[in-house]
């Protein structure tokens, strides 16, 4: 009950006066502007693969990438939490499985994302923040524990999902994403072209599209302590 009262009180607080107008009118724009953007993405894809005679294998119900670390930027977290203000029943299924999730991977989460802020912060190159990543990331996968916004096989926010989910495409069989599988199966990487990367990072401060944090941990933040208590991580 407490957690649902200071989770009130910060939806109250993001949508007052003229920031809450501005935050309404972003999220709104960011939204718009992604589903634009993954769209004419996904189109050209699934044409260059006909080309090939390939075509995704990749389904509702197939969840073996959602074991993966993801994380996300602060203008990209911000638009989930206003999806989740929209949909009470998925944001209490994420703050239950929260819960559970928070007790196997969050130790290890917080490693990364203090690797990451300080690669950021000196400038680091980015082979050297994955040398240090990488080892996490394979500890991650090891736990094999669900995204906490995967509900009976599904992504709960498939429309707004981060990029790096919408990114991953497979054309082999589903059961060779599994870890078990000895495949070894690769996948595509799908990124949208610079330009419409370019367009969707200048519709936030530049500060909240550059430093990325952990997904459920960002999100569970902006939940229970709003947007301008985290932003002091970002200064």
């Amino acid at each position: 009950m407490r957690k649902a009262h200071q989770i009130r009180l910060v939806k109250r607080k993001a949508y007052l006066g003229a920031d809450g107008a501005r935050r309404k009118k972003f999220c709104a724009e960011y939204q718009r502007t992604l589903t634009q953007i993954w769209t004419k993405t996904y189109n050209v894809f699934v044409s260059s693969l006909a080309l090939k005679g390939e075509r995704i294998s990749c389904r509702k119900g197939c969840a073996y990438c959602c074991f993966q670390h993801v994380s996300v930027t602060l203008a990209h977290g911000i638009v989930i939490v206003d999806y989740l203000y929209s949909n009470d029943n998925v944001m209490r299924q994420f703050l239950s499985n929260y819960e559970k999730w928070r007790e196997s991977a969050e130790s290890i989460c917080k490693e990364m994302d203090v690797l990451y802020r300080l690669a950021m912060n000196t400038s680091q190159p980015i082979s050297s923040l994955r040398a240090s990543r990488d080892p996490l990331v394979d500890r991650y996968f090891g736990l094999q524990i669900p995204c906490p916004f995967l509900v009976k096989s599904a992504c709960a926010i498939y429309t707004i999902r981060p990029m790096c989910c919408a990114a991953h495409y497979s054309v082999n069989a589903c059961e060779w994403c599994s870890q078990t599988d000895q495949h070894n199966s690769p996948t595509y990487e799908v990124m949208p072209d610079d330009g419409d990367i370019y367009t969707l990072a200048t519709l936030a401060d530049p500060r909240s599209s550059i430093y990325q944090v952990t997904l459920p941990i960002l999100i569970y933040r902006l939940l229970t302590e709003g947007l301008s208590t985290v932003l002091n991580d970002f200064r």
